[in-house]
């Protein structure tokens, strides 16, 4: 297992504070800190979108003495909002929930209204951003129709069938006044890519869930956790670890709350088989060196993927507590481009983001307004391009010393995921 690096000490006492099993001794070190230092603190738990899961931590072992009060009423407010936040969102989901069932389509409720509700001590201590839904693909145009029905839909018109044919999921459907978008998935993955996977599996497996007293699905225990590292690795390659170390809090409490029962064998036969195994590795080392949980150590040992050098490991810590405004400089396609060395491989991707198949056009840019054939919508697909690259071309053309470095960590840990 490559060595973490050094971390700063309030990078430290910042893991220490999200930790499930924090013991009193660490929990009194915190009073080292000065008020600056807790403000850094609070600053960073702010940016890494666990601020209502520290404020519950702390309040759970009585306020540090030495936490300034403007700290303290941040971070209060924070988990406040949130709490109020989720509530909403259950009772949102509770609703959808019940129009799928008088429909009769089955439903897995997945990420995070699962976890909120069933591994965190509070459900204020977990950030949503959206409801993830899956249903089989069969039964996805009628869970679409049903979601419209309640007031749902995509920003811009879309046709179904490319979405289908090319993705696992519809674009983000909005209702006014929600406080969450809803993603409809009909699989995990994405088809004919190297990591894609069946989806009928997951439904063989899936155990029967509550929320609000609205009966659903969600994965089995071992599922989830692939998914978790899946997504926060695999699926989210063009922006790394967008989420930050929540990805990896969710890792850390589902282990905690089935250590009992989990299936490590399974975990390890599946990653390898659906070709996640680096993704997973990455997050469980991630989880056993930042939080300290309880991953088996030769379990973790014998996924060991090759290749896994301390540069890449050093890349992706490094990667994860980037903020989300630096992490706005770099995308995939600005960082393949700068960073791939030879000339053909710029080119071969520079005409992938050019030039897309027509399928893919027609997921991005037809809908029963437009025209027929794809043609036309090539130069919007260019302005589009140059609307979201130039700001990043312009930040490497003068000479912004952080945005190579994000480039560079991001393409290391991208291009090792990447090779097979």
């Amino acid at each position: 297992m490559p060595q973490p690096p050094i971390l700063s000490h309030v990078m430290a006492y910042f893991l220490t504070s999200l930790r499930r099993g924090i013991s009193a001794a660490d929990f009194a070190a915190l009073d080292a800190l000065t008020a600056n230092e807790w403000e850094e603190l609070a600053q960073l738990a702010i940016q890494q979108r666990v601020a209502p899961l520290l404020y519950w931590q702390w309040q759970a072992h009585r306020l540090p003495p030495a936490l300034p009060a403007t700290a303290v009423e941040r971070l209060e407010r924070h988990y406040f909002q949130n709490a109020l936040r989720n509530q909403c969102l259950r009772r949102e989901l509770r609703v959808l929930l019940q129009a799928m069932r008088e429909a009769n389509i089955p439903v897995i409720v997945l990420k995070g209204a699962h976890l909120a509700a069933s591994v965190y001590d509070d459900p204020a201590q977990r950030f949503m951003t959206d409801i993830d839904l899956l249903v089989r693909r069969e039964h996805s145009e009628a869970a679409y129709h049903c979601l419209r029905q309640l007031g749902y839909d995509a920003a811009a018109p879309f046709l179904p069938e490319p979405y289908l044919a090319c993705k696992h999921h519809f674009p983000a459907l909005r209702r006014t006044g929600a406080v969450a978008e809803v993603e409809l998935h009909w699989n995990l993955t994405p088809p004919h890519r190297a990591w894609s996977i069946d989806a009928e599996d997951l439904w063989k497996r899936a155990i029967p869930w509550s929320i609000a007293g609205t009966d659903a699905l969600c994965l089995n225990p071992e599922d989830l956790l692939l998914h978790l590292c899946y997504h926060a690795t695999h699926h989210h390659l063009s922006e790394l670890f967008w989420h930050g170390i929540g990805t990896v809090c969710d890792v850390d409490r589902v282990i905690r709350c089935h250590a009992a029962s989990l299936d490590w064998d399974a975990i390890g036969a599946r990653a390898q088989a659906w070709g996640w195994q680096k993704g997973v590795y990455l997050q469980m080392t991630l989880a056993a060196e930042l939080l300290g949980t309880p991953v088996p150590p030769r379990w973790l040992a014998a996924l060991y993927p090759a290749g896994c050098e301390a540069e890449v490991w050093r890349a992706a810590q490094s990667h994860l507590f980037v903020r989300k405004g630096q992490a706005h400089r770099v995308t995939s396609g600005v960082t393949r481009l700068r960073q791939e060395t030879r000339l053909q491989d710029k080119g071969r991707y520079l005409w992938q983001i050019l030039c897309p198949t027509p399928a893919e056009m027609d997921i991005r840019y037809r809908n029963d307004s437009t025209p027929p054939g794809v043609w036309w919508s090539y130069p919007v697909h260019w302005l589009y391009l140059a609307r979201r690259w130039s700001y990043k071309g312009w930040r490497l053309w003068r000479g912004d010393p952080l945005t190579p470095r994000l480039s560079e960590d991001q393409y290391r840990v991208m291009k090792w995921l990447e090779l097979r």
